[in-house]
C-alpha cells in the first residue's frame, strides 16, 4: 500500500475512533456495541494496520470498563473482541461484593497446575472438572480487594467438601495462600489494592499479617497507585503488628502511590510501632497526589503528613469535630484543588471566628456532605480560597454563607446547594451577578416547597451562561412549565430528579414542556424517574421519545465518605 493509501486509511480510522469515544462519553453506552460491529472491518475490503486497528479498539473498550454488560457483550462479537475484552473483565475481579464470588475462586483454581489441585484434594476440596481456561486469567489482574477475595474464598471453600469439613479457617487459610501465590506471581502488577475490615468480620484477621508473603507480592506492587486501607475494627493487638508489617512492606515495594485512603481505629492510635511504620509509607511517596482520611488518623500520623501537604491536589478528612486540623493542614497545601469534609454529629461547639486569621489559598473545589455543617467553618475556607474557588457543593446555605460567596467567590462557576424556601429569594438576588455554567437545587426535605413566584423569578434570573441545570425540588406541572418558559439561559441539559406524579402522562408532559426551552439536548432523570420511564411500554415509549431529547440518568451528587477519587462529578 502506498504511503499516502495508508495515510488515508488512518486517518480514516482515527474519525471513527473519534465518533465512537463521542457517543461513548456523550451519547450515553447503550448503542456502543451496535457501533463496534459496524467498525471492526471484517467484511471491509480496506487494508487498516492491524496494530493500529488493536490500539483503537482498546481505547474504545477502555471507555466501557464501568458498563460491564456491554463488556460481556463484545465477549460474543468476534475472536478479536474477546481477546482484547477478557483483560478489562478481569484486571479488578474482586472490585465489588459479588454474590457469585465463589464462581471467580472456581475459574482460577482451573488455572493451577496439576500438583496444586493435587493439594486441594490431598486437603477434602473438590477441584473443578474444567479444563485448562484459554486465557491467562490471572495474569490481567491489576486491582486487588483483599477483604472481597477471603469472601469468594470462604463462599468457595463451603461448598466443595467432599465430606463433612474440618476447620473451616485452616483451610481459608490453605486455600488462599495458594490463589494468592498465583495471583501474585503471574498478575502484570497491581495498580489498586485495597484492605477493608468492617465493623463484623467472620474471617481470621490473624491471616491478614501472611499477605506479604504471597509469592510476588513485593514485585507486584512496585506500580501501586492507589492504596486504600480502612479498618473499622481489629482482632486484637497482633493487628496492629500485622499492619505495621505490611505498610513496612509496601513503604519498600513502591513509590509510586498517587491516592490513599487511610482509617485506623482509634485504639491503635497508642501503637508507636503502627504509627513509625504508617508514616515510613506516607513519606516514602514521591508522587502522592489525594488523600482521604479521618481526623483522629490524621493527628495519629499529623508530622508525616505536613511532609506529603505540599503536593496533594485533593484533600478529604471526615468526622471533623474541630476545624484546628483543617487550619492547619490547609495552609501548607499549595497545591490543593479540591478538598471535601465531613463532620461529626456533634461537632464542637466552642469553635468561634476570631481565633482563626485568613490564610490564602488557591481552592478551586469546596464539597462539604454534611446537613449541618459550621457555619464558621465554611466561610473561614470560602474567605481563604482567594477568589479562586469554581465550585461549591453545600447541604444547608444561610445567609452568612450567601453573603460570603458574593464577596469572596466571584469565579463561581458550579454550585450544588441544598437551600431553604426561606433563604431561596436571597439566592435569587445573588444569581444575577454570576457568570455559572452548573446548577443544581435541592429543598430542604422539612421546609416548605418552593413557592411559586419565586420559581419564576428563579427562571428569569438565571445567568445566560447557565448550561446545565438540576432540579432537586418539587413543584407542579404549571410551575414547571412556567419555569421553561420563562427560562431565559440557553441549557444544554436538565436533571429532574422528581416529577409530579409518577404516571405516564406526567412523564409526557414534563418533556413537551421542556420544548419551550429551545437549546436543550439531554434530559436526566433521578433513579426512580429513570426506572419508571425505562418500565414504559413500547407505545408510551415512543410518545415520550418523540421530542427527540437524549435521555439518561442524572448522576448522583452523594457519596460514600472512603470512595476514591473525587466522587463530586458536575458534568453531564
Amino acid at each position: 500500500m502506498s504511503t499516502y493509501g495508508s495515510y488515508l486509511n488512518n486517518a480514516y480510522l482515527f474519525i471513527i475512533i473519534i465518533i465512537l469515544t463521542f457517543k461513548i462519553m456523550v451519547l450515553g453506552k447503550r448503542n456502543v456495541l451496535q457501533l463496534l460491529k459496524i467498525f471492526t472491518f471484517t467484511k471491509s475490503k480496506r487494508k487498516v494496520s492491524p496494530t493500529l486497528l488493536v490500539e483503537c479498539l482498546e481505547e474504545i473498550l477502555s471507555h466501557l470498563v464501568q458498563d460491564r454488560s456491554s463488556l460481556y457483550s463484545c465477549l460474543f462479537v468476534n475472536r478479536l473482541f474477546c481477546r482484547l475484552t477478557i483483560p478489562i473483565l478481569w484486571q479488578n475481579p474482586f472490585e465489588y461484593q459479588n454474590k457469585s464470588g465463589s464462581r471467580l475462586i472456581r475459574t482460577y483454581v482451573s488455572c493451577l497446575d496439576d500438583n496444586q489441585k493435587k493439594l486441594l484434594l490431598d486437603n477434602g476440596l473438590k477441584v473443578p472438572d474444567l479444563p485448562k481456561p484459554f486465557f491467562d486469567y490471572p495474569k490481567y489482574m491489576q486491582g486487588f480487594d483483599f477483604f472481597h477475595f477471603s469472601e469468594a474464598v470462604e463462599k468457595w471453600v463451603e461448598g466443595n467438601y467432599w465430606s463433612m469439613p474440618p476447620f473451616l479457617i485452616r483451610n481459608m487459610k490453605f486455600i488462599e495462600q495458594l490463589i494468592g501465590n498465583m495471583l501474585f506471581s503471574r498478575s502484570i502488577g497491581l495498580e489498586n489494592f485495597r484492605y477493608y475490615r468492617g465493623f463484623r468480620n467472620i474471617i481470621d484477621y490473624q491471616y491478614f499479617t501472611d499477605i506479604k508473603l504471597y509469592t510476588g507480592f513485593t514485585h507486584s506492587l512496585s506500580k501501586l497507585r492507589t492504596f486504600e486501607f480502612q479498618a473499622f475494627s481489629y482482632r486484637d493487638i497482633n493487628s496492629f503488628t500485622a499492619w505495621s508489617d505490611l505498610f513496612e512492606n509496601i513503604s519498600i515495594s513502591t513509590k509510586t502511590i498517587e491516592h490513599l485512603s487511610l482509617f485506623i481505629p482509634h485504639k491503635a492510635h497508642n501503637n508507636k510501632q503502627l504509627c513509625l511504620s504508617l508514616s515510613k509509607l506516607i513519606r516514602s511517596q514521591t508522587n502522592l497526589k489525594s488523600l482521604i482520611i479521618d481526623e483522629l488518623t490524621a493527628l495519629f500520623i499529623f508530622d508525616a503528613l505536613t511532609s506529603q501537604a505540599q503536593y496533594l491536589t485533593f484533600l478529604r478528612v471526615t468526622w471533623l469535630s474541630k476545624f484546628d486540623l483543617l487550619y492547619q493542614l490547609l495552609p501548607i497545601c499549595s497545591k490543593l484543588e479540591a478538598l471535601e469534609f465531613s463532620q461529626v454529629s456533634q461537632p464542637d461547639s466552642g469553635i468561634n471566628d476570631s481565633k482563626f486569621q485568613i490564610t490564602q489559598i488557591n481552592l478551586r473545589n469546596l464539597y462539604c456532605v454534611d446537613d449541618n455543617p459550621s457555619q464558621i467553618m465554611i466561610n473561614t475556607i470560602l474567605q481563604m480560597s482567594n477568589k479562586y474557588l469554581s465550585s461549591l457543593l453545600l447541604k444547608n446555605v444561610t445567609a452568612e454563607v450567601l453573603n460570603t460567596l458574593e464577596l469572596h467567590c466571584p469565579k463561581i462557576t458550579h454550585l450544588c446547594l441544598k437551600i431553604s424556601s426561606k433563604q431561596l429569594p436571597n439566592f435569587i438576588q445573588l444569581l444575577s451577578g454570576l457568570v455559572l455554567k452548573h446548577l443544581s437545587l435541592e429543598n430542604l426535605p422539612e421546609e416548605p416547597r418552593y413557592a411559586t413566584e419565586d420559581i419564576k423569578l428563579l427562571a428569569q434570573t438565571i445567568p445566560l451562561s447557565l448550561r446545565y441545570f438540576g432540579i432537586k425540588f418539587h413543584m407542579s406541572l404549571t410551575d414547571f412549565k412556567s419555569f421553561c418558559k420563562e427560562c431565559g439561559a440557553s441549557l444544554d441539559a436538565m436533571a429532574l430528579y422528581y416529577i409530579p406524579k409518577m404516571d405516564v402522562e406526567t412523564l409526557i408532559s414534563t418533556v413537551k414542556y421542556s420544548k419551550h426551552i429551545p437549546s436543550l439536548k439531554y434530559i436526566k432523570f433521578g433513579r426512580e424517574v429513570f426506572k419508571f420511564y425505562n418500565s414504559l411500554a413500547i407505545n408510551d415509549l415512543e410518545k415520550v421519545n418523540k421530542f427527540k431529547y437524549t435521555i439518561g440518568e442524572a448522576k448522583s451528587l452523594n457519596n460514600r465518605f472512603y470512595d476514591m477519587g473525587i466522587p463530586i462529578d458536575m458534568s453531564f
